[in-house]
């Protein structure tokens, strides 16, 4: 396949190529679930990482540092989930404050765990696509996707922390922007991993998003909802089995499962994108 071909998807195996009637929230999770089921290979990739990420969240609930457990006991059953990104899942969270005033030991220590649940969530992401075009893993591609998640959660958090110094209106205004731009940058992951360039792949993805953004927003919420109740469910009402165990259950369910999906769909917002 040419450079050309594999930067634009063109000339591959074309599972995630939706017809116009696939462009809805349903569609997409539908087209998603179809492509597993056609090659139940393509959930290998999140099975395996599925494994990693539990452990790292392992290693943050026992270190030092607050953590706090997103999940329907904190939040209620009705809450509802946008991913900041394809492979996305954020059952162990640590509040932004919680790294203030620490020595320069833990910081690193925080640092380097959530890299390597960066690299593991890109190394997923940039598999899933490999499989769908028929190519090999580059760890180039792995390096660039994880070099985007860490900018795009970068700009997210800091947009977080802004808006929460404003009140309610500045947390609504970051709320908004964290939408718009996690909706509009969903397929960006793609087209990375196909070898696109970071800022040729977020001007392609809010393209090929322009047009579709309730659909993508509305597969969001239903992926990542769907997510965060699964993750949640081994840690409801289980007081006799170790929070260790329920941790590293919920989130390997919760990517095992519902991560293939997500990255699914976003390959099928990406065969919208137009070439450079």
């Amino acid at each position: 396949m040419s450079e050309n071909d594999r930067i634009s998807g063109a000339g591959v195996n074309r599972i995630g190529s939706p017809s116009d009637e696939d462009i809805s929230a349903f569609g997409l999770l539908e087209g998603s679930v179809r492509d597993l089921r056609t090659r139940p290979s393509l959930a290998l990739p999140f099975l395996l990482i599925g494994i990693v990420l539990a452990a790292l969240n392992l290693v943050r609930l026992r270190d030092s540092v607050p953590v706090q457990l997103e999940t329907i006991g904190r939040y209620g059953v009705a809450h509802l989930t946008v991913l900041s990104h394809p492979g996305s899942v954020q059952l162990v969270t640590r509040p932004v404050g919680a790294v203030f005033g620490l020595r320069l030991l833990p910081v690193a220590g925080i640092a380097a765990v959530w890299l390597a649940s960066l690299t593991a969530t890109a190394a997923a992401v940039t598999a899933v696509v490999a499989l769908v075009d028929g190519d090999s893993v580059s760890p180039r591609d792995v390096a660039s996707v994880t070099a985007y998640l860490a900018g795009l959660l970068a700009v997210l958090s800091l947009v977080a922390a802004t808006g929460a110094a404003f009140g309610f209106v500045g947390k609504l205004a970051a709320f908004l922007a964290f939408v718009f731009v996690s909706v509009r940058l969903f397929p960006a992951p793609v087209l990375v991993a196909r070898g696109a360039s970071i800022r040729n792949a977020v001007r392609r993805s809010s393209a090929a998003v322009s047009g579709h953004g309730v659909s993508v927003l509305g597969f969001s919420v239903l992926v990542g909802t769907f997510q965060f109740w699964l993750g949640s469910l081994p840690l409801l009402d289980a007081p006799s089995t170790s929070l260790s165990l329920r941790v590293a259950l919920g989130t390997f369910l919760a990517v095992a499962v519902f991560a293939p999906l997500a990255t699914l769909g976003a390959v099928r917002v990406a065969a919208l994108a137009s070439d450079e």
